[in-house]
């Protein structure tokens, strides 16, 4: 297990940060991304004084060139990406007749365009080393239309996706519960 690579995308979340926890205790070597360093940097600090081997990667996901940067930053440090945790953590509240552009367009790439392009990214690196797995998980409640409408397009895009990466042995699989037990399953 020392070998295996975990990108968990929403380290920061709770549930980020209990799979962090778990995963580096079994040994995993865990990449930790999030929008923001201060949730991910003291976690990544954390880990690593019980023994894991963890890194904090900030990047804004819903940005190519960013998310680009951050994954060569992981292949720089570990040389693979065996499983993507992607965990929606932007979830605008409000009432459509109340709600602006701009909450909209956070809501909707920070959920479904953040999880095409890591997707995209990481299931390129998975491709060249003959696999991997890729978890869309934390998707569970609406909170408002835009994470409503959000959350069912990412859904759309895993099941579709699933079936597209078959062909490479990448299995995308959809948890939207925050049960990180069934997460943890889905990886072996």
């Amino acid at each position: 297990m020392s070998e295996r690579v975990v990108l968990i995308a929403g380290a920061g979340t709770a549930l980020g940060q209990e799979l962090a926890r778990q995963l580096a205790a079994q040994g995993w070597r865990v990449a930790l991304n999030d929008l923001l360093p201060t949730r991910i940097g003291p976690l990544a600090e954390e880990l690593a004084a019980a023994g894991g081997q963890a890194a904090a990667y900030p990047a804004d996901l819903t940005r190519k060139l960013a998310l680009q940067t951050m994954l060569q930053g992981v292949l720089e440090r570990w040389g693979r990406v065996d499983a993507l945790i992607f965990i929606p953590s932007v979830r605008p509240e409000g009432i459509v007749l109340d709600m602006d552009e701009w909450d909209w367009h956070r809501g909707i790439d920070a959920t479904l365009t953040a999880g095409f392009l890591v997707t995209q990214s990481v299931g390129r690196v998975m491709r060249e080393i003959g696999g991997g797995t890729v978890v869309y998980a934390g998707a569970g409640e609406a909170s408002s239309a835009v994470y409503a409408a959000a959350a069912a397009g990412l859904q759309a895009l895993a099941h579709s996706a699933a079936a597209e990466l078959t062909a490479h042995n990448i299995r995308l699989v959809w948890q939207p519960g925050s049960d990180a037990a069934a997460v943890l399953a889905e990886l072996g």
